[in-house]
Parts: C-alpha cells; sequence; structure tokens
C-alpha cells in the first residue's frame, strides 16, 4: 500500500475502536506542518522501538503503527529527527533523484 497525505487522513479520521478517533483531521494537519527544528525532540518517538505484528490485517497493522509512533510526520530515527512530507505529484524516484544530484553540481 503507498500512503500519502489523504490516505494517512482518511485512516486516521475514521472512527476506530468504537467511538474513538485516532487523530482529528485538525491535529493530522498541524502535524504535518510543523517543522522539526520547531518540535521537541522529547516529544517524539524513536522509530526503533515500534513493534508491528505482521500477522495482522494491512489496516490493523496501520492502526498499530500510528497508536505507537504518534506522529506520522514527525518521530526519531535511532535518535535523529525525521520530518515526512508528501507531495501532489507523481514523479518515479529515478527521475527525482537525477534532478537532485543535478543541483549538486
Amino acid at each position: 500500500m503507498i500512503l500519502d497525505k489523504q490516505v494517512i487522513i482518511d485512516f486516521t479520521t475514521r472512527q476506530m475502536k468504537g467511538d474513538r478517533k485516532i487523530l482529528s483531521v485538525e491535529r493530522l494537519e498541524s502535524m504535518s506542518q510543523g517543522s522539526i527544528e520547531d518540535i521537541s525532540k522529547d516529544g517524539l518517538v524513536d522509530i526503533c522501538g515500534v513493534k508491528i505484528d505482521t500477522s495482522l490485517p494491512g489496516t490493523l497493522r496501520m492502526l498499530q503503527y500510528l497508536e505507537q509512533i504518534q506522529n506520522p510526520y514527525n518521530f526519531l530515527c535511532d535518535g535523529i529527527p525525521v520530518h515526512i512530507s508528501f507531495v501532489n505529484e507523481e514523479q518515479e524516484l529515478s527521475k527525482t533523484l537525477v534532478d537532485y544530484f543535478r543541483t549538486l553540481k
């Protein structure tokens, strides 16, 4: 499953586990807009500690991940702050990398 911003919004704002919502649209939007420099490292979860039961169906695995990571846009990876963002256009990774490396010349 390819995740983009809309998939995360749709999934996290659906009612799960009874009447409880995982995240509101407003909270999710504020998480996506935040800069990693503005977020306290103490408030981030390290993805290295996230454990997912791979025997569960995909939606439940996603739920497990979101409950553990708490912020799907900002987290730690082996102690290093990470911010994830999505673009609205589709482009092959190889073209993106070529474009990036051309800018380094």
